[in-house]
């Protein structure tokens, strides 16, 4: 059976686009064929082995001496992301975040708003009659809303934290792509300053919450210092 639309085949392995073309558009026939044909393989523009099979998947995730995350690109900073902990040391961070993200907590702490926060965000579309685009002009805007509600800073600038993390997340993807390196970094910095601006907001005022939480968790006796906590987020 010939690939699918979109994907080169060949003795180095496979590649194709992850941000445009027939992947972003319906990725499923591409997995599908993967799965099939090339369950582990090289994709050369990523320069990262793709698994595509569950249970291949979960041997690598859950094999911590073989395996390990790779290191995503500069600034440095961003080495200790909780996500790309490994072993015993991701294992005693991620019980300190589990207490608030149980259904339990997530019941009591985000639930109760949300009616709120949806209405905040049907306030504020344009009053005149026409069409809007429901997931760009409405359910996008929760996440963001949630956040602000989380970590209670009134003044959370919605948009530009959501593109500078979208932004640096691509480049964190794709770090080899010329334009998404140009304004990755600096994404990045943007995101980092901003939460550093919150955990200095409730040192000074511990407004409760889960940042609030997390500044008062210790790990053997201690409390985390700044880039652990950063490591959170």
């Amino acid at each position: 059976m010939s690939p699918p639309p979109g994907i080169v085949t060949g003795p180095g392995g496979v590649d194709f686009d992850l941000r445009q073309g027939p992947f972003a558009d319906d990725p499923y026939p591409i997995l599908d064929w993967l799965r099939e044909h090339r369950p582990v393989c090289w994709h050369r523009h990523l320069e990262a082995w793709l698994v595509t099979r569950y249970d291949d998947v979960r041997a690598v995730v859950g094999d911590e001496t073989r395996f390990l995350p790779a290191l995503p690109p500069e600034p440095q900073a961003q080495r200790r992301h909780f996500i790309l902990m490994n072993g015993q040391e991701h294992r005693q961070f991620r019980r300190l975040l589990a207490p608030s993200f149980t259904k339990a907590a997530l019941a009591q702490a985000v639930e109760p708003a949300l009616p709120a926060l949806v209405r905040d965000i049907l306030d504020r579309l344009p009053a005149e009659d026409g069409e809007i685009d429901l997931v760009s002009a409405v359910a996008d805007r929760v996440p963001p809303a949630v956040i602000r509600h989380l970590t209670r800073m009134d003044d959370f600038d919605e948009d530009r934290f959501m593109a500078d993390a979208d932004a640096f997340l691509e480049y964190a993807a794709d770090p080899s792509d010329p334009e998404l390196a140009a304004s990755g970094p600096d994404a990045h910095r943007r995101v980092v300053a901003w939460l550093s601006h919150v955990l200095a907001t409730h040192r000074a005022e511990r407004r409760g919450g889960i940042v609030t939480d997390l500044l008062e968790a210790r790990v053997e006796g201690r409390p985390l210092a700044e880039p652990e906590l950063l490591a959170f987020c």
